[in-house]
């Protein structure tokens, strides 16, 4: 009786766990802000009628729980199943799933400042798999009440017949199990704060000698690179062990010194490469974007980002690729603040004149977009950037509209 009993609470608990992680955070960003389940809803039909189908699930659970019938765990065990397998599709897909719709529906800024991917996990998931395993096993003490019933017994017997010293050892051995993770995970941070902190202090001293200090070997590099790069010393970048770390490092100091012969001391031909774009853009030197080591691609992306910082059109009709050509003209034209220069031949000019508006916050411009989506974000960005309703106003799709009306609001 007292298994049946507590079948039927670890069921209930189980459902409660469910319905509360609808209300707790799936996804937290660097910023801290979490999206809870609850927040997903409309996102798609599919993904909508999953989080229903939970829902009626753990309320159905909740009714099962407090049957006595054994027809009653049999459902729990499947309940329990699938939303034990529906809360681990989740923790694999929410965070892809979840910046998409994040950045479709509210824009970049709700993504944090920090790059999108960087996401992280939120409890809710974990409370919702738990929730499922706890269904499942109230159905299995409600199908196995009376076997568990006498296998408890059998163990309690067994335990008294054990001797005192050898439970001792059994519970030194649990304890030596839990301690030593909690043990080895403390000694890791404990080394990942001290490495940190001869890294500040070799940066803010110049010294690399205390870089040394950083074990094991190999995990000073980045040390080095700090104090190498300051100090522009490529006999500290010698000192790093990794090609890669070491590769960005003599690019760093190329750049710093508008050095290209530095270049020619990296590893591989993809790393020169880097390394002839970076001093080309500090050096307003596009003549370095025909180095033999680039490509077509990788050179006219040298092109386009030396324009950018030399605010040179000229550099822009280098370009073969409509969209890298674009691109180009309308990063200048942003700097500039100027979208006219939009008007030239061979680039997607309704986008140039969407970036530009977006920068210069002129909703004027978003009117030169003619895909409707596309102009109603326009005129979205912009009326969130000045707190303006009648900008929102503007927007042709309801939704949308909606959206605009209280991100301007909540500014």
């Amino acid at each position: 009786m007292a298994i049946k009993t507590l079948g039927k609470i670890i069921g209930i608990i189980g459902c409660i766990f469910i319905l509360v992680s609808f209300v707790s955070p799936w996804l937290i960003n660097l910023e801290d802000k979490p999206f809870n389940g609850l927040y997903f809803f409309g996102s798609n039909k599919v993904f909508t009628s999953l989080l229903i189908i939970t829902i009626i699930l753990s309320l159905i659970a909740i009714i099962l729980s407090l049957i006595e019938k054994k027809t009653a765990g049999i459902f729990l065990l499947i309940i329990g199943v699938l939303l034990t397998g529906w809360g681990v599709v989740l923790k694999l897909a929410i965070r892809s799933f979840g910046i998409s719709y994040i950045w479709e529906k509210y824009g970049a800024e709700w993504l944090g400042e920090t790059v999108s991917t960087f996401f992280n996990i939120g409890w809710g998931i974990y409370i919702l798999i738990i929730g499922g395993v706890l269904i499942f096993a109230g159905g299995i003490l409600k199908l196995k009440s009376e076997f568990l019933t006498n296998v408890l017994f059998r163990i309690k017997d067994k335990i008294k017949k054990i001797d005192r010293k050898t439970k001792i050892i059994i519970l030194v051995v649990i304890l030596i199990i839990a301690i030593v993770p909690i043990g080895r995970n403390w000694f890791q941070k404990r080394q990942q704060k001290q490495r940190l902190n001869y890294r500040e202090e070799a940066i803010k001293k110049q010294d690399p000698a205390i870089c040394e200090k950083i074990k094991p070997e190999g995990a000073g590099d980045y040390c080095y690179k700090d104090v190498g790069v300051l100090k522009e010393d490529l006999s500290i970048c010698d000192k790093i062990q990794s090609h890669v770390i070491k590769d960005s490092c003599y690019t760093d100091i190329a750049a710093k010194q508008k050095n290209p012969d530095i270049c020619e001391k990296l590893s591989d031909r993809g790393s020169k490469s880097f390394c002839y774009y970076s001093v080309a853009a500090t050096k307003h030197d596009p003549t370095l974007c025909e180095n033999s080591y680039f490509n077509l691609i990788s050179r006219e992306d040298c092109y386009h980002n030396v324009a950018r910082e030399m605010q040179d059109l000229t550099l822009c009709d280098r370009i073969t690729n409509q969209s890298t050509k674009t691109f180009c003209y309308a990063d200048i034209a942003i700097i500039k603040k100027d979208a006219n220069i939009c008007e030239q031949d061979g680039i997607d000019k309704t986008f140039c004149y969407r970036q530009v508006a977006e920068t210069t916050n002129n909703p004027t411009l978003c009117e030169k977009e003619k895909v409707q989506p596309f102009r109603d974000f326009c005129f979205e960005t912009i009326a969130e950037h000045i707190k303006s309703l009648e900008i929102c106003d503007r927007i042709e799709d309801q939704s949308t509209k909606e959206i605009c009306y209280r991100k301007v609001k909540e500014k």
